[in-house]
C-alpha cells in the first residue's frame, strides 16, 4: 500500500492506485513498453523496474511526474528503499549490491559479494542483509551520509 492505496505494476507497462475500499482506480499512468516487477515507494515516487538496466518512476505527490532512470547494474531482484536511498541488487553471478540516492540516481555505495544473489536485499533500520547463492548469508551497516 502507498497513500493508503494498493498498487499494482502490469506487465504491459501501466502503473495503478487501487482504493482498497472499493477497487476505484484512482490513478494509471503508462510508464513504458512494460513493467518487471512491484513497485516501491519513495518520498512521494513509485519506482518499478521497466528494463533489465531502467526503473521508471512516477511522483505520486502532485504533478505526475515520470522519470526515466538508468542504474548501473542489471536489476536482480526488486529494489529495497531506505529513505531516499534505493538499494539494488546485481543479476549477475559477481553478485552487486549498489545503493543510489533518488531521485537523482546518483550511486552512494557499491559493494561486490563474489556470488549470485538469490533474493531482494532485506534492510533493517541501518542494516542491510543479502543472501548470496553460495549459502552465507551478509550484513552491511548503511552509514548515514553514504
Amino acid at each position: 500500500c502507498v497513500h493508503g492505496h494498493v498498487v499494482l505494476s502490469e506487465a504491459g507497462g501501466t502503473l495503478r492506485m487501487l482504493s482498497p475500499a472499493d477497487g476505484t482506480v484512482r490513478l494509471a499512468r503508462a510508464l513504458g513498453d512494460a513493467l518487471l516487477g512491484p513497485a516501491v515507494a519513495s518520498d512521494g515516487w513509485l519506482w518499478v523496474q521497466s528494463g533489465p538496466q531502467t526503473l521508471a518512476g512516477l511522483r505520486v505527490d502532485g504533478g505526475g511526474e515520470v522519470r526515466s532512470l538508468r542504474v548501473p547494474i542489471r536489476l536482480g531482484a526488486p529494489p529495497e528503499v531506505r529513505g531516499e536511498l534505493l538499494v539494488l541488487v546485481d543479476a549477475e553471478r559477481t553478485g552487486w549490491i549498489v545503493g543510489i540516492e533518488l531521485p537523482s540516481g546518483t550511486e552512494r555505495f557499491r559493494h561486490r559479494v563474489d556470488s549470485a544473489l538469490r533474493a531482494p536485499a532485506l534492510a533493517q533500520g541501518q542494516e542491510l542483509w543479502i543472501q548470496p547463492r553460495d549459502g552465507r548469508v551478509i550484513g552491511l551497516r548503511l552509514r548515514h551520509g553514504l
